[in-house]
């Protein structure tokens, strides 16, 4: 913290109740979006109410400093990017104030989806759709005039926008809309609202023959200030031409906004051509016909998605070099189809070119076709190293008969400086998003950045169209606006001169831009090597550290909300930037590239970034460019273990096993302790196992001695013609509910396998993992290892009925050893129920199950996912006669292993997995169902409804379990109560 940024949190603390960020790590965090630049801001502050909003605007005006208003920074040109001070509304100002019969009035900060969600019960919609819906915020909509897939038929933001209350450089609060231009003055003058619109209606006048020129009507958004259609009948319509400035004139306050009714039916018409060209002539082909969306997408971007998605490959043909996603709108169910089939036909008859043709009506195929879309621009980085797909000139628009001829001329750029791109387009408006493939740390790459945006702005001029299309300008292409409105540029200075005369809010964008690209600005351009040369503890094959950092391209697809995407928890709780996986990737790039001072890799501040990290591995999932943040985050948590140590907590957690064979020894005692509430008080004070969590029972009667007695733990002769399984208990199995793996080996033995249980075999060491104890995790990976690997090699499947200690052996060990038996333990390891379902593929699954007359929901855990079975457990389950299974994920548990059990944590995984626990809670299942022992915890408090593995349950209709009742019991039955 230097001079200036003291003085900015001393003056401002008696003004700002909410945050002002100036360290380091913050400033870091805010310093990009989802663009390709960077730029360190002086601090970050987020206000909580309006006032505090107007004493920040004049506190900049009186010290000279500048506004930069930010909302989920999704943004790909750099729009809310700055050197002075970076407003964050979507922390506090996201509040939906109120919503009416037709509209709805929000503040800034409002995330579309969560509008979304509060209008869906109405019947009603916010038509805008950004592929960046689920996380944008309307304030961040209105500054870049958002539009999407639907603006074929509903326009762009600024069609919904009736008023506005924004926040001048003088400190006024004003609300505008369309203001008449004659109105007499009031009693008490002439209001500043007033004077604007006359001053804006004479700048208009002024200019209308320009505009007619340079902004025409056959483009959605052609760029710069929208001044078309500002005026209409004697009213100057302040607010439409505030939707699009990016922040430049004021600051958005408040927005009253149109809604509309939900469309009652939709369908869609999905073609494959042989040619992208044939695909963007036939475009025109559906105009006819009304669709309300018609996408465009290309061979590249279709075969990521068909090779990682099985799901889609129904639609998409191998030879299919381009694809159009038609949708059209119905009020009944005869009159879609028969629109359907008519484009379907007329679509079709191209026979030459068309590879296929596929009606969709139904909700869930609907959903799919879009998710498609989206992955179709969204995936493109996952299976790629370098180069990746950058966007830069992505933002093109042209009349859209002219799309074929446009995107040729782009194709031709591209071949002539020898580069692949990708294709995506919102081919009805004429919008093409161009993604070319480079890798901007080489310099020639770097030169091509500029070459490509000025020969690709060029070929959109002069196909009548605009480089500034749909996007923002921002940083990245407000210096193409004065060669693109060369008649116009004075009216928008204009305009920037009346509304904002100190040059306040976010200079540099739209107008007074510098011409030439920003390359200055470019992020992961440099690297230090020295500063990655001291980072790894953990492999990286392929990729180092540094280049899984970049590939996070700040897209913010971690900072959504949706309760059925599971990255990420702990955003989902702390809505901070810190808290998104973007920000740790981001703060790791800059500190492996030496843009951060590389000593705060191991300190106190990212170690407490690391630990809202609870390595779900959700990222590595669902990110859009694969994004490792749990292993990244790894790296952070060594280098604090290696330079501070372990604290008190992080010991005691990471040395759980230990305890949890003292307290089964002596589990009489351990139960009763637990129990206790002046001993609950202790050991949460001591070692911060929180009080309130209801905690398993230890049980001196161990898996391993259980397996002793029944036989399990001698090792079957060589040349045994049934099939060898090793089964590996882990600590929760082995301590706490020794019965469960009691039933898988059961129903293992009972579908032909031979069951050994190897009596020397360890805890898998996740717990010391997740705690950044890597050599503690490391021996107790290599103690397993040297028991498995022999295995292995005479045989063995090594089976466990607890995701997380098949990860370690498949996902984590590789990252910790660099061992030939890695690999070879890897390849046989299998999570129980993953392993029934691969059996019941090949027709092992026996059929002799009895019913079960009952209703259970079933959560699929985060690990569960990471080792993605080919066969799910749900339909596993649904083998089991009369046995009902409901689908009740939604989003993680919240427990995240041992995270949930910390005193500082506990109430927080709680609130993570609220929304699956209110619908397990209130849904008609009579008992849960999950593979992880920690989230059948978590169901079981947060619900009171006993949660049981898949294998008890595949025990009990086997017949397996001589009391199954025992199983069926109350959930105090088998935990503490608090």
């Amino acid at each position: 913290m230097d001079e200036q940024q003291r003085k900015i949190v001393e003056d401002l603390h008696d003004i700002v109740t909410g945050d002002i960020l100036v360290d380091e790590l913050s400033l870091a965090a805010f310093s990009t979006d989802a663009s390709i630049l960077e730029v360190r801001p002086l601090a970050v502050i987020a206000p909580k109410t309006n006032e505090e909003l107007v004493g920040i605007v004049k506190y900049a005006v009186e010290f000279g400093l500048k506004i930069h208003a930010r909302g989920a920074g999704t943004g790909l040109a750099g729009e809310s990017l700055g050197r002075s001070l970076v407003v964050d509304t979507s922390r506090y100002l996201n509040q939906i104030l109120d919503v009416g019969e037709y509209s709805a009035r929000v503040q800034p900060g409002t995330r579309w989806r969560d509008l979304q969600r509060r209008l869906a019960p109405l019947g009603r919609m916010f038509p805008p759709d950004p592929i960046s819906g689920d996380r944008c915020t309307i304030g961040g909509m209105i500054g870049t005039d958002a539009a999407g897939p639907h603006s074929l038929r509903y326009g762009t933001t600024r069609d919904y926008v009736r008023r506005l209350k924004i926040l001048l450089a003088s400190g006024e609060i004003i609300e505008v809309g369309q203001e008449r231009m004659d109105q007499p003055p009031g009693k008490n003058g002439t209001s500043t609202a007033e004077v604007l619109a006359r001053r804006v209606a004479h700048t208009l006048s002024r200019f209308s023959d320009e505009i007619r020129a340079e902004q025409p009507a056959t483009l959605l958004k052609p760029g710069g200030y929208h001044l078309r259609d500002v005026i209409h009948r004697q009213r100057v319509d302040l607010a439409r031409l505030l939707v699009g400035s990016e922040g430049t004139l004021a600051m958005i306050v408040e927005a009253e906004l149109a809604t509309l009714p939900k469309p009652p039916l939709r369908g869609i018409v999905l073609t494959s051509f042989s040619t992208l060209d044939a695909a963007a002539h036939a475009v025109l082909e559906t105009f006819d016909f009304q669709p309300s969306a018609c996408e465009l997408i290309d061979r590249r971007s279709l075969s990521v998605v068909r090779e990682s998605h099985r799901r889609y490959r129904r639609w998409i043909p191998d030879s299919a070099e381009g694809m159009l996603l038609v949708e059209f709108e119905a009020d009944n169910a005869k009159a879609l189809r028969a629109r359907l089939d008519q484009v379907a036909k007329k679509l079709g008859g191209a026979k030459r070119y068309v590879l296929s043709t596929n009606v969709v009506e139904t909700d869930a195929e609907l959903a799919l076709c879009w998710e498609m879309r989206d992955r179709a621009t969204r995936d493109i980085g996952r299976s790629l190293g370098k180069p990746q797909p950058i966007a830069f000139v992505e933002n093109t628009a042209v009349p859209p008969e002219r799309l074929p001829t446009f995107l040729r001329h782009v194709q031709d750029i591209m071949k002539r400086h020898g580069v692949t791109a990708t294709y995506t387009a919102h081919a009805g408006v004429g919008i093409l998003h161009t993604r070319p493939l480079l890798d901007i740390h080489r310099a020639d790459h770097r030169t091509l950045l500029e070459a490509l945006t000025k020969e690709v702005s060029e070929a959109a001029i002069h196909c009548r169209g605009t480089s500034l299309g749909e996007h923002g300008a921002g940083l990245l292409r407000s210096g193409l606006i004065p060669r693109q409105f060369p008649k116009l540029y004075p009216a928008f200075r204009r305009i920037k001169t009346l509304f904002d005369p100190e040059n306040l809010f976010n200079p540099g964008k739209i107008v007074g831009a510098v011409p030439d690209f920003p390359i200055l600005a470019l992020r992961n351009a440099d690297r230090s090597p020295s500063a990655e040369s001291a980072l790894p503890v953990l492999n990286w094959k392929g990729l180092s550290a540094v280049d899984m950092a970049e590939r996070c391209n700040g897209c913010g697809g971690c900072r959504t909300g949706r309760d059925e995407i599971r990255m990420c928890p702990s955003f989902k709780i702390d809505d901070s930037e810190l808290a998104s996986p973007r920000a740790k990737a981001n703060l790791m790039r800059q500190i492996l590239t030496g843009r951060l001072d590389p000593t705060l890799l191991g300190s106190d501040e990212l170690r407490s970034v690391a630990d809202l990290c609870v390595s779900c591995k959700m990222c590595k999932v669902e990110c859009p460019s694969a994004v490792d943040i749990s292993k990244l985050m790894l790296e952070a948590k060594a280098a604090n273990v290696a330079e501070s140590g372990l604290s008190r907590r992080d010991w005691f957690f990471s040395n759980i096993d230990r305890w949890s064979r003292r307290a089964s020894a002596n589990a009489i005692l351990a139960n009763r302790l637990l129990r206790n509430r002046t001993f609950r008080w202790f050991a949460e004070k001591m070692w911060g196992l929180s009080r309130t969590r209801r905690l398993p029972r230890f049980h001196h009667q161990t898996f391993l001695r259980r397996a002793a007695r029944n036989g399990w733990t001698k090792k079957p002769p060589a040349g045994t013609p049934r099939k060898k399984i090793a089964f590996l208990a882990d600590t929760f199995v082995n301590h706490n509910d020794p019965h469960l793996g009691e039933c898988a080996v059961r129903v293992l033995e009972h579908l032909g396998h031979r069951v050994y249980v190897p009596p020397q075999q360890g805890a898998s060491g996740m717990a010391p993992l997740l705690a950044g104890d890597l050599e503690h995790a490391r021996v107790k990976l290599r103690e397993n290892l040297r028991v498995l690997a022999d295995l292995t090699r005479e045989g063995f499947t090594i089976i466990s009925t607890e995701p997380s200690a098949i990860v370690m052996l498949r996902d984590d060990a590789a990252n910790l050893l660099d061992d030939v038996d890695v690999e070879l333990v890897r390849r046989v390891s299998y999570e129980f129920t993953e392993y029934l379902g691969i059996l019941n593929q090949a027709g092992g699954l026996k059929a002799d199950l009895k019913p079960i007359p009952l209703t259970i929901g079933y959560h699929e855990p985060c690990y569960q996912r990471v080792l993605a079975p080919p066969y799910s457990a749900r339909r596993l389950l649904s083998r089991i006669p009369e046995l009902s299974v409901i689908d009740i994920d939604l989003g993680c548990s919240g427990m995240a292993g041992l995270h949930g059990l910390r005193d500082n944590t506990s109430e927080d995984s709680l609130r993570a997995g609220k929304a699956l626990l209110d619908r397990f809670a209130r849904g008609d299942s009579h008992f849960g169902v999950t593979q992880c022992s920690a989230c059948r915890l978590q169901m079981e408090q947060g619900t009171g409804k006993r949660t049981i593995h898949p294998a008890k349950w595949f025990a009990v209709a086997y017949g397996l379990v001589t009391r199954p009742e025992r199983i069926f019991r109350h959930p105090k039955g088998t935990l503490l109560d608090e």
